[in-house]
């Protein structure tokens, strides 16, 4: 995939990362939409709904590879994940479930160097 970046976490490892706006063109939201995303915060422990993980470098956002396949993204009652390819899939383990799948989970379970 074009556009994407490594940088290391405190653990040594290279996480892919992607810019805010190719993020954003993937999933088809604008810059801003994408922006607000991380601004989300959950009410209750697991809802389904929480921030988009980033690293920032002085203004430039990057969201890592994996937020883009694990990201729930919510319309109506159902939850679905994107392809790095850009295709929206039901993710019915996050639809009808209490706990994340697994893109969910694993996005979740990225550690991110602090902002730069």
């Amino acid at each position: 995939m074009r556009g994407v970046y490594y940088i290391k976490n405190p653990k040594g490892e290279m996480i892919p990362v992607v810019h805010i706006s190719r993020f954003a063109a993937l999933v088809g939201l604008t810059i801003p939409t994408a922006r607000n995303l991380i601004l989300r915060e959950s009410v209750e422990q697991w809802d389904k709904r929480r921030p988009l993980k980033v690293f920032r470098d002085g203004s430039t956002i990057w969201v890592p590879l994996a937020e883009v396949t694990g990201y729930p993204f919510h319309k109506g009652d159902r939850v679905y994940h994107f392809t790095e390819d850009g295709e929206r899939v039901l993710c019915e383990q996050c639809s009808f479930n209490t706990e994340p799948c697994e893109l969910n989970q694993k996005a979740l379970d990225i550690e991110l160097p602090k902002d730069l």
